[in-house]
């Protein structure tokens, strides 16, 4: 064997061991392309709480990789357990829901509060969703929770001092406040709260929150002094406000700088100023900004708003436990009419005039059925519609005739005087066997149009 046969021989065998390699390579990085475990099955830990959760990929990066993680970090949450057994029987009331509600929602506050850092193992995504995997210390987070409870110990006791101490000086507004801040920094650690030494007796702290809560609202009086008439228009502001008052129910005293929230009996019925603060007479003034129901009466509470004293009243668990508190309420009820509209009709049907008025007839009866009021006389309207309908002959080819119509609306506001919107049909055509009977085909195919393309438009004009 010649040397150069050997060195080519040498050159194919790195040839064939270079390409070997690189298909080597290639498989081993499609293997690593695939669902790492963590994916298709969570791990477990003695060690750890784990989370992980996926996102769909859709919107921007970030709304769905925070997603993920808040998800990750929910089911991470609910893997702390929780001694339900230290929770006051009066605060599970409170707090309703089935147990197994009750245990998450426990935990998920708590991780809330304490948990400030976390590991992100993981992350993994295909084309379609993204996958994160989270997880934290169980010894790092029992000895941050413990750090954490004595702390807010000590503000939820000073809290409640404070509140004890403007109770008994008459201070309502400030004891009120004193006892909310104190449930709502206590109710993180509601599981953990240890009894605290008042006056050499033990004391459940969270529960004697509770009780001198409960205790200021039932001296508390909310009455109502005065609210707009009998009638409040659809879609429109009413002039008169509500007057409501807080006094001490023992002396009667008004008591100053209490949030009261004004609330619609069946939900977003309207817009209303909310909430609203006694003034040194007790009274609390709100106004009625828009009524959106379509349902003839509209009712409204009053009452003592303790939510409106905390910093996060988004928090579930918060709006749960406040909202259970027997709280002192009052009611309006208001008779719904709707906006004012006078309509004018002129219709002119094959040059002659006409009182037929079909345009109108539809474009009365669709403002009613939305709550609009249709009012005869123009001084009381707060809308003048005008509705112009116009029928004209055409052309007659072979014995079938034809006839065109047009409509034509304007929207004024009377108050100010202003056109607020206008809309228009034309040349609408209709084919029979007389102009009368073509033109009477027309305007059936012009309410057609004006039903699908334009009546909700000007429902909506008059409306907004």
């Amino acid at each position: 064997m010649t040397i150069v046969t050997l060195l080519y021989r040498v050159r194919m065998l790195n040839v064939r061991s270079i390409l070997f390699c690189s298909i080597l390579l290639f498989l081993i990085q499609q293997e690593g392309k695939g669902q790492p475990n963590w994916v298709k099955e969570e791990p477990t830990s003695t060690q750890y709480y784990i989370g992980v959760a996926e996102a769909i990929k859709s919107g921007n990066t970030t709304k769905y990789r925070d997603k993920a993680r808040d998800l990750a970090l929910s089911r991470l949450a609910s893997q702390i357990e929780v001694n339900v057994s230290t929770i006051s029987e009066s605060t599970i009331r409170k707090i309703g829901g089935n147990v197994q509600d009750f245990f998450s929602l426990i935990a998920k506050s708590e991780a809330r509060h304490t948990i400030e850092e976390y590991e992100v193992v993981d992350t993994w995504e295909d084309e379609n969703k993204y996958w994160v995997y989270l997880r934290v210390s169980k010894a790092e987070y029992q000895e941050k929770l413990s750090r954490k409870t004595a702390t807010m110990t000590t503000r939820v006791y000073t809290a409640y001092k404070s509140g004890l101490q403007q109770y008994s000086n008459q201070n309502y507004a400030a004891a009120l406040s004193s006892f909310v801040k104190g449930i709502e920094d206590a109710v993180p650690y509601l599981a953990r709260l240890e009894p605290i030494n008042y006056d050499g007796k033990p004391v459940d702290l969270f529960s004697e929150l509770e009780f001198s809560l409960q205790s200021l609202l039932d001296e508390l009086r909310i009455e109502r002094i005065s609210g707009p008439s009998n009638v409040a228009k659809s879609n429109q502001p009413t002039n008169t406000p509500f007057l409501v008052k807080i006094t001490d129910k023992n002396t009667t005293r008004p008591v100053e700088g209490v949030p009261v929230e004004f609330l619609f009996g069946n939900g977003n019925d309207g817009e209303i100023e909310s909430p609203v603060y006694t003034h040194r007479n007790g009274v609390a003034e709100s106004r009625l900004l828009k009524v959106s129901t379509r349902q003839k009466i509209l009712s409204i509470g009053a009452k003592i708003s303790v939510l409106n004293l905390v910093e996060n009243p988004s928090d579930s668990l918060i709006q749960r436990i406040l909202n259970g508190f027997n709280n002192p309420e009052v009611k309006y009820n208001i008779r719904v009419s709707g906006v004012p509209v006078f309509i004018e009709n002129t219709e002119v049907f094959l040059g002659k005039a006409s009182n037929k008025y079909k345009v109108g007839r539809l474009v009365r009866e669709q403002l009613t059925r939305s709550g609009l009021t249709v009012t005869e006389d123009l001084n009381d309207a707060t809308f003048y519609i005008e509705v112009m309908v116009t029928t004209r002959e055409g052309s007659e080819t072979d014995g079938l005739f034809s006839s065109f119509c047009d409509i034509e609306i304007r929207v004024m506001n009377v108050v100010t005087g202003k056109e607020t919107a206008s809309y228009s049909l034309t040349d609408i055509k209709g084919l029979d066997f007389s102009y009368k009977e073509a033109g009477e085909v027309a305007i059936n195919a012009s309410i057609d149009s004006l039903r699908n393309e334009i009546i909700n438009k000007l429902i909506n004009s008059v409306k907004e």
